[in-house]
């Protein structure tokens, strides 16, 4: 069993659970990495088959999370020569880590990945330890986010001044300031934030759309308006900015929904389904402008379609890290 750190770029772009040892670059086994490129299922049916003595006994494991108890090399080789098999590959990467990887990289690593899979209080132990053992910005970062999106507000403000003293103007941290001011309720203070962040990078399209929204909270409809066709103005530079994108679309639509300009929310919502079928707000919106309009026919097409759409959709993962 090796650790090879410098595979630790093999999946950085996968974030399905069952690969979390590739994407942490903990490399058990070469024929177990093969298995971590398919589906939780076969990884547990065919465990037995590739290298049996490779874990540490789940229940002991959970025991000694309820109760703070340090994990010991001697636990692993206990159930080494017990030949017992885990049947979850994330709990075997934490044991693996207690033992194996004491670096900032990998300590960094695995917290990402575990929290990526949703073990958020298990990554924050390790994004804990490598901020505290290189506090630059990316630690530092990964830690704050990983603090938010375990509701942790406070610690996630913490981290990112302490990220601020060392950046200062870094626009994500200031972004993700106003977001956290915006979950409080704290409208203005995000008003404020989002400001920053496109005062430090005025291209920064989803600090634009989230200036708009913290607007329209704080009951600035005009100015708000104004945000979200600023928004249509940019360029999206990810996926995440093109969603951001689709966003300022409907906040404009629903604007002219409230407002009574029917006839342009129309148009926008035309063209948001147009882009964007599997929007579901876009379809309950059309719903409401149909009615108005005297289509209760079709405005109940619009509200099945909206309720399908909603009923299909995932469950959302954790916030994703700032890459």
């Amino acid at each position: 069993m090796r650790v090879a750190l410098e595979r630790h770029h093999v999946a950085l772009l996968d974030r399905d659970a069952e690969r979390v040892v590739v994407r942490a670059g903990v490399v058990l086994d070469p024929q177990l990495e093969g298995l971590l490129r398919r589906r939780p299922g076969d990884v547990e049916e065919e465990l037995p088959r590739v290298g049996v003595g490779l874990g540490l006994d789940l229940r002991s494991l959970r025991r000694r999370r309820r109760h703070r108890q340090p994990l010991r090399r001697d636990d692993l080789e206990a159930q080494r020569r017990a030949q017992v098999v885990p049947v979850d590959v994330v709990e075997r990467v934490q044991v693996e880590a207690e033992i194996h990887l004491a670096g900032t990289q990998a300590q960094h690593a695995l917290g990402r990945a575990l929290f990526e899979a949703n073990y958020k209080e298990e990554a924050l132990t390790y994004l804990e330890k490598a901020a505290e053992l290189e506090p630059t910005t990316r630690t530092l970062l990964d830690l704050a986010v990983a603090y938010s999106g375990a509701a942790r507000l406070d610690d996630a403000e913490a981290a990112y001044g302490r990220l601020l003293k060392q950046n200062p103007g870094f626009p994500i941290a200031l972004h993700n300031l106003g977001s956290l001011a915006y979950r409080r309720g704290n409208h203005e203070r995000a008003i404020a934030h989002f400001g920053h962040a496109l005062q430090a990078d005025p291209a920064y399209l989803l600090a634009r759309l989230h200036l708009g929204e913290a607007l329209e909270a704080a009951g600035r409809p005009r100015e708000a308006y104004r945000a979200y066709e600023q928004v249509l103005g940019m360029e999206p530079r990810n996926p995440q900015e093109a969603k951001g994108y689709i966003d300022a679309l409907y906040g404009l639509a629903a604007l002219d929904l409230a407002n009574g300009a029917h006839e342009r929310a129309g148009q926008l919502l035309t063209e948001l389904i147009r882009i964007a079928p599997n929007h579901n707000k876009a379809y309950y919106a059309y719903g409401q402008l149909l009615l108005y309009m005297g289509h209760p026919e079709d405005a109940q097409k619009a509200f099945d379609k909206h309720v399908q759409i909603l009923a299909a959709e995932e469950p959302k993962g954790p916030v994703a890290m700032g890459d």
